[in-house]
């Protein structure tokens, strides 16, 4: 048994040797000048390649080893298509769950106008009431305005009155920050709104 064993297996390296030794390489030197052989350079291992056979049949091509900067190039690119798909699943998450929220929270789109009015209202009053202090502290400066130019005509001390006169100024500077803020909050609110009734629209048409 051990005898036949031994003549199979050298039987299978002479057949393997045969095949091996019947192929043919085609390769290009430094000049361009083409070769066959049926040993490869060394230095022309990493070129594209045909090998033949030797009655002359193409057994195959082999494609150029990529260079170190194109190996590079690939795993940049490699890396880049993986964040991408990463990046687009998140969105799906994100999308998903957003879709999810919509539906819980809102029966209709009544609903939805209903919370974007409970939302902007003590926004809106609180912009109206800053509106009307601004109004107040403009009608102050005026007035303090006023004053301290008929006290310096008398020239009488002016340093209260312009103390004061910078004070009211302060304070409307702090509430025009505030009359922007509420401006901004208004704004993204129904921003945000608008993309809930469009998107909720678009789930109801969808059937979800």
């Amino acid at each position: 048994m051990h005898h036949h064993l031994l003549v199979s297996l050298l039987l299978a390296a002479m057949l393997a040797s045969s095949t091996a030794q019947a192929e043919l390489y085609r390769w290009l030197d430094e000049d361009g000048e083409v070769h066959y052989s049926d040993r490869l350079p060394p230095d022309r291992a990493p070129e594209e390649r045909r090998i033949f056979s030797r009655g002359g049949d193409t057994l195959r091509d082999v494609e150029r080893m990529p260079t170190a900067a194109e190996l590079r190039e690939l795993e940049a690119a490699r890396q880049a298509a993986e964040e991408e798909t990463r990046r687009s699943q998140e969105q799906r998450q994100l999308q998903a769950e957003y879709d999810r929220m919509l539906m819980l929270s809102y029966g209709s789109v009544d609903d939805l106008q209903r919370s974007r009015e409970r939302r902007l209202q003590p926004l809106q009053i609180q912009l109206d009431n800053a509106l009307r202090r601004q109004a107040r502290l403009d009608a102050r400066i005026e007035q303090l305005r006023t004053e301290a130019a008929d006290a310096e005509r008398r020239q009488a001390d002016t340093g209260a009155l312009e103390r004061r006169l910078e004070q009211t100024r302060d304070l409307r500077q702090r509430e025009t920050a505030r009359i922007r803020q509420r401006e901004q909050d208004i704004r993204t609110i129904k921003e945000e709104f608008d993309r809930h009734q469009e998107r909720f629209a678009e789930l109801v048409d969808n059937g979800e």
